[in-house]
């Protein structure tokens, strides 16, 4: 709605102002709507985000998070550094709920390492460590196990809501009959209030040099970790009729070239958003995503990428790299490091989406972090398909691979239908050169 009203306001203003530019006038109505409605769109974005925000009580409710934030080369090795807990959004997603009060499981792959152990150390005792490897189903099931019997623990052991809701000595005052009150008061209190599904590896290869097995990996983390975790936890959340976030990504809407693997992942990942929003909404269960773009996590620190991808060079086979060349894959690799360098280092504009969601009092369905990325993806969704390919497309390596190179200049003299994205054998293009004398 106030979208509409910025709208109504801003179209007429826009249309006097440039009337006289442009000598269609359905040109210019169609144009200035565009326009009015994108600015309006996200004008009223820029005021609801600059509103104080109203959260939740956290009194008694609980908050599972899948902490990891991995690249693919340390999951798939089992390297898991300080960096697999103690970085990233899952661990200072942690922190800030532990701040706010909530009874905080973080969910982290080895709960022995460092990372975790920094992760307790930073936080009050209402956060504890839940060992959680999102691939294994066994190790989902007894997370849950684990989560349940914890909550069941802290709706009974009176001492332990004494010991960190009230001080020794009025502990000391209360009376019997008071303590029996508080206890049956706070029986259906202690709820798992939310789910964060956040663990994710990722790896940045052209198809042809992605194997098999690493889009199965992937997919078995970022689309059907979601899945695995969320259907383990429904039954409490049905309790609580609480809240499921899904760290989803701008990759899920708009596939880059070369990171083919991640995008389609994170579009399972949307689509199982979708339709769980849909399916829990007769259970009160509210679902929420989280699509913020490319930010400095472990997902994107530049020698781990850089070692992913080429170990996935080096594994490609032969003719596959003649085909493509050393030179384009230098140019490839460039362009990534320049992708990677350019990440968004304020990753305090996700978490505090990641908080609205999950405390705030009126939480939205869709979180994309930043007002200039949200402008953009707007501007990006209002064009052609065909546009699109060009906008995107621009992440390319502005040479050739080598056996391009080779064709186009054989094929010079063919109809430009033809020569338009024709990669073909030497004696296939000596058949289609034949075919059109002939003719």
């Amino acid at each position: 709605m106030s979208s509409f009203l910025i709208f109504s306001a801003l179209f007429p203003i826009i249309y006097y102002l440039l009337r006289n530019i442009f000598f269609a006038e359905w040109i210019l109505t169609i144009g200035i709507g565009v326009i009015a409605w994108i600015a309006a769109d996200n004008l009223s974005k820029y005021v609801v985000n600059m509103m104080p925000k109203v959260n939740i009580d956290p009194q008694g409710k609980a908050v599972l998070i899948t902490v990891d934030d991995l690249t693919f080369r340390k999951r798939t090795k089992k390297i898991i550094s300080s960096m697999s807990c103690d970085s990233g959004f899952g661990h200072e997603l942690a922190k800030k709920l532990d701040l706010l009060g909530f009874y905080v499981f973080a969910g982290c792959l080895l709960p022995d390492q460092e990372g975790a152990k920094s992760l307790v150390a930073s936080c009050s005792e209402r956060l504890k460590i839940v060992e959680l490897d999102v691939t294994n189903d066994e190790q989902v099931k007894a997370a849950a196990k684990q989560v349940a019997s914890t909550l069941d623990e802290k709706k009974f052991n009176i001492e332990f809501v004494l010991k960190t809701n009230v001080t020794q000595q009025t502990k000391k005052s209360l009376k019997t009959r008071w303590l029996e009150s508080q206890e049956s008061r706070l029986y259906h209190q202690f709820v798992l209030w939310a789910l964060v599904n956040n663990a994710g590896i990722a790896t940045f290869t052209e198809i042809e040099w992605c194997p098999l097995e690493t889009y199965r990996k992937i997919f078995d983390v970022n689309a059907m970790g979601p899945i695995r975790v969320t259907k383990a936890f429904l039954p409490l959340l049905r309790e609580s009729q609480g809240r499921v976030v899904i760290m989803a990504s701008l990759a899920g809407r708009y596939t880059f070239p070369g990171f083919s693997a991640y995008s389609m992942s994170k579009y399972a990942a949307v689509s199982f958003a979708d339709a769980l929003r849909r399916e829990m909404k007769k259970w009160n269960i509210s679902v929420h995503t989280i699509e913020p773009t490319l930010y400095k996590t472990a997902i994107s620190e530049t020698n781990n990428v850089m070692k992913v991808l080429h170990n996935s060079w080096e594994a490609t086979p032969s003719e596959i790299q003649e085909t493509y060349g050393e030179e384009y894959y230098q140019a490839f690799q460039n362009r990534m490091i320049g992708s990677l360098k350019a990440a968004r280092g304020n990753i305090e504009e996700v978490i505090t989406d990641f908080i609205d969601a999950v405390a705030g009092s009126r939480p939205k369905t869709r979180y994309v972090p930043s007002l200039v990325i949200q402008f953009r993806a707007k501007l990006l969704q209002s064009i052609s398909t065909e546009m699109q390919d060009y906008v995107l497309g621009l992440s390319q390596p502005r040479i050739l691979p080598a056996k391009k190179a080779v064709i186009n200049s054989r094929i010079g003299n063919l109809r430009p239908g033809l020569r338009r994205s024709f990669s073909v054998p030497a004696s296939a293009t000596s058949i289609f050169r034949s075919n059109i004398k002939s003719d």
